[in-house]
């Protein structure tokens, strides 16, 4: 992310509205002095990257009884840092490699013994600085982010979609929106102010999994799944066996959720693509039809314990 150092203090601004909009409990301590993060660099005998240094100088991470930063995760102050880092170099004596490393430095915390971490061994420039999970439960280490900022800037974006989206409970009935509709949602921001305002009588629940956040329409029948930027994929549930709520919505091209694949066939012509299954022994209530409508690629799925429809999928 260029201009790193400016790009902190435009994040931690916009982090700090949505925050008091949201009346959001980050109660996010002072930024600690120069004096402070020399120490911490000190303590730790490494040096800190400039957008780590810069951010903390805005904030020293969260007091202690706030409520999460992000997901499950607090902010930690470069005191807990240290104590953090200190005790994790104690539990992991003797040192085993991919494991444990006395370059990771905790940033945050989740109380069940998890942090994100800065990975500042020696990789050359591009790979330190970046941001590693450190999951207590398992030896798997994967990155995060490619730094701090990136994950900050990450941090603001789901602050942006919690604050894009009402609670349940302040909903009347949904109303869903058109299959045509949700198509036109891939590849774009989903905190576009259209978006916002197309799913704003839909119950969303926010789930994430790395960098992959997934916005369940609880009570509509469909999912929106983004990467960091955009819309990438749009689940629409059409029978119970999915375990979702079904799809009340319009569906494209005259497409019902009852018609099976010969139906299917007579509204949209042939595929482009199918399950090899089917091909070799055309079932009209299993597998899957792929078609390219409007751009995208859209995939009908049937199931043989179900009339029509299972679910579709839009990529």
């Amino acid at each position: 992310m260029p201009n790193d150092i400016e790009s902190i203090d435009r994040i931690w601004d916009r982090i700090e509205l949505l925050g008091r909009k949201a009346k959001k409990d980050l109660r996010l301590r002072p930024g600690a002095p120069d004096e402070q993060i020399a120490e911490w660099q000190r303590a730790i005998n490494l040096t800190l990257p400039e957008d780590v240094q810069a951010s903390y100088r805005r904030h020293d991470g969260q007091q202690p009884d706030s409520g999460s930063f992000i997901d499950e995760w607090r902010l930690l102050p470069w005191q807990d840092s240290v104590t953090a880092w200190t005790r994790l170099n104690r539990i992991h004596e003797p040192l085993q490699p991919h494991i444990w490393d006395p370059h990771w430095i905790p940033v945050t915390m989740n109380g069940l013994g998890d942090h994100h971490v800065l990975d500042l061994s020696e990789h050359g420039d591009e790979k330190r600085g970046r941001l590693i999970l450190l999951n207590h439960e398992t030896t798997v280490r994967p990155v995060i982010a490619a730094s701090f900022v990136t994950w900050l800037n990450d941090a603001l974006k789901l602050l942006e979609l919690d604050a894009s989206y009402p609670a349940t409970e302040n909903l009347g009935q949904p109303l869903t929106p058109k299959m045509s509709e949700l198509m036109g949602m891939i590849g774009r921001s989903p905190s576009d102010l259209s978006i916002r305002t197309l799913l704003s009588r839909v119950a969303i629940e926010r789930e994430r999994d790395g960098t992959t956040v997934t916005l369940r329409a609880v009570k509509a029948g469909f999912d929106i799944t983004c990467d960091r930027e955009n819309i990438t994929q749009i689940d629409i549930y059409l029978a119970p066996s999915t375990g979702q709520a079904l799809y009340a919505g319009e569906l494209i091209g005259g497409v019902n959720s009852s018609d099976n694949r010969t139906a299917l066939r007579e509204k949209l012509g042939i595929p482009v693509e199918s399950d090899k299954k089917s091909i070799v022994a055309f079932d009209a209530n299993a597998g899957w039809d792929a078609y390219r409508l409007d751009g995208h690629r859209v995939q009908f799925t049937f199931r043989p314990n179900w009339n029509g429809l299972s679910w579709i999928t839009v990529t």
